[in-house]
């Protein structure tokens, strides 16, 4: 599950739990030759990197989605992932940035569902979204951010300028099945 086709669209990153634990595969485009990138047992939301040299993805520290996720990054031919964002928050669903410069991702730490985001280099989290957030995925011109607030009962899809401005939802008709779609 968690699949995702690299930006050339000739690899796979997906999630499997085929030696136990849910970690982070890849393999050729048909599911071939795939290698495990991982070896955690708690690992979630894999995504490259637009370059597709890299892959982020989250960890899960605690029994349950909400108790503490950490965000990593691994080399997408394999290597040690190393850990971007990791703190007592959650931290799931990470995504690149269209320019490969940051990383946006769900977090819990202000009190409620919001997108923050953190430079690939590292540093802080950046709060993005006030209104809720969740599930963030930046246009391919990196001109808008577009993000569902994280209600499972009735999810709406919402979108704001990446150079800041108003939270605004895309159009109140249109809702996904859940917050992931």
């Amino acid at each position: 599950s968690g699949q995702q086709l690299s930006p050339d669209g000739k690899r796979l990153v997906f999630q499997s739990d085929r030696t136990g634990g849910l970690d982070i595969w890849v393999s050729d485009r048909n599911g071939q030759n795939a290698i495990q990138l991982t070896a955690i047992g708690t690992t979630g939301a894999p995504r490259w990197s637009p370059d597709g040299k890299e892959i982020a993805f989250d960890v899960g520290l605690g029994r349950d989605w909400r108790e503490p996720r950490a965000i990593f990054v691994v080399d997408a031919d394999g290597g040690t992932p190393h850990a971007l964002v990791q703190d007592s928050f959650s931290n799931p669903v990470p995504n690149w940035s269209h320019d490969g410069k940051w990383i946006y991702f769900a977090s819990n730490r202000s009190g409620e569902w919001q997108v923050w985001k953190v430079q690939r280099a590292g540093g802080a989290p950046v709060q993005v979204t006030t209104q809720g957030g969740f599930a963030a995925s930046e246009s391919a011109d990196g001109k808008y951010l577009y993000y569902s607030k994280h209600n499972n009962d009735s999810p709406e899809i919402w979108r704001v300028p990446t150079a800041g401005g108003d939270e605004m939802p895309v159009y109140p008709g249109i809702r996904p099945l859940d917050w992931a779609a």
